[in-house]
């Protein structure tokens, strides 16, 4: 199991093992965590964020950050933002000086109405981290987006696209956002084309489809008025 988890093969064997590793030895959350990275990269979200909540209930701390970030991100992609953002508020009190969970839950907290004060609230703890890896500056981007302050969401959004790795697997959710963006700033023509972009990607997940479809949804609308 150990050999076939470092080089991170995703076989049915593998998952049977794991499964039975963790009920046989429910006090090392190891093997939990290795099953819930495994669910994550075969697309079985639902399950995996699932499976590390009643340990998280009992002892954040003893969990690797990565896993409990996986964990609340497969809720997320699962359409469940407000149950991300439970797990992510709770590792954050265990990992308060960790920059990706305060990346990844302002990021969640901005695809929820009543999270965005909240969001813009804890915002000037990532700017002023000196961290411009793409996928905080995108963060940063879609806070302003959605507080209207569409100059300063497009300042950070370029640079976000300029450093973006699209071999990264939350590039196609930061060319939608940019999509976004256009769409937000009247220019509807290049959202629609980078939209359809984003639909074409073998690797995305459903509920990034569907929010891309609601996109091109309302592109069209708008581009029909014109």
């Amino acid at each position: 199991v150990s050999i076939k988890t470092a080089q991170e093969d995703e076989d049915a064997d593998l998952a049977s093992a794991l499964e039975f590793l963790r009920k046989q030895f429910p006090d090392q959350p190891i093997w939990s965590e290795r099953l819930v990275s495994l669910l994550f990269n075969t697309g079985d979200m639902r399950k995996a964020m699932t499976i590390l909540e009643p340990i998280m209930i009992d002892d954040v701390k003893e969990l690797r950050v990565q896993s409990v970030r996986k964990s609340a991100e497969a809720a997320r992609l699962e359409g469940e933002s407000l149950r991300a953002i439970r797990i992510l508020e709770k590792a954050l009190e265990a990992h308060p000086d960790d920059l990706s969970l305060l990346n990844n839950l302002i990021y969640t907290l901005t695809q929820v109405p009543e999270g965005l004060p909240r969001a813009r609230m804890l915002l000037p703890r990532l700017l002023n981290s000196g961290n411009n890896s793409f996928t905080i500056l995108d963060t940063i981007a879609m806070v302003y987006l959605r507080s209207g302050d569409l100059d300063r969401a497009r300042d950070f959004m370029d640079e976000a696209i300029r450093r973006l790795d699209d071999n990264d697997y939350s590039a196609a959710e930061t060319r939608l956002n940019e999509a976004e963006l256009l769409f937000a700033m009247g220019r509807y023509e290049e959202a629609r084309v980078r939209t359809e972009a984003v639909r074409r990607r073998s690797e995305i997940s459903g509920m990034l489809d569907a929010r891309a479809k609601r996109l091109l949804d309302e592109i069209r609308s708008q581009q029909g008025r014109i």
